[in-house]
């Protein structure tokens, strides 16, 4: 059986390999949340073609315009002048999964506090706050 590897002709194997270069150039010299809205699209000439997720963030990537070209340049493997950044909908960027910690516990000692405090308060909207986190003792 042949491996996919040599069905894919050399000048795309070269193209992909360019890519990761060039996102793995982009991800060194730019903050992380910067990274999580734009992709590389190619490098044409000496020009970088980035595609953002969304104006706002390609008008915050303008501001690391020359950060950009600065660090491509000493990488010396790209002759980067010029960056264009354009907004395409589906650039394939994912956003950051959001953190799925644990569920705290409420110790029962808390909880029956909370529940005393409910009991002697005479405001109903933070009696019922403190009915509610008195019942999730011990929950998760």
């Amino acid at each position: 059986m042949k491996s996919i590897r040599g069905t894919i002709p050399a000048h795309i194997r070269q193209q992909v390999t360019q890519l990761r270069v060039l996102e793995d150039g982009l991800r060194d010299c730019l903050p992380a949340e910067c990274c999580n809205h734009c992709r590389v699209a190619g490098i044409f000439g000496e020009t970088l073609l980035l595609v953002a997720d969304s104006p706002a963030w390609r008008s915050r990537l303008h501001f690391y315009t020359d950060r950009i070209i600065c660090h491509f340049t000493h990488m010396a493997k790209f002759p980067v002048q010029h960056v264009k950044i354009r907004v395409t909908a589906g650039t394939g960027v994912q956003p950051p999964q959001p953190r799925r910690d644990p569920p705290l516990r409420l110790p029962a000692e808390a909880a029956r506090g909370f529940a005393s405090l409910a009991r002697d308060t005479d405001d109903r909207d933070l009696r019922r706050a403190l009915e509610r986190l008195a019942a999730h003792a011990g929950q998760s």
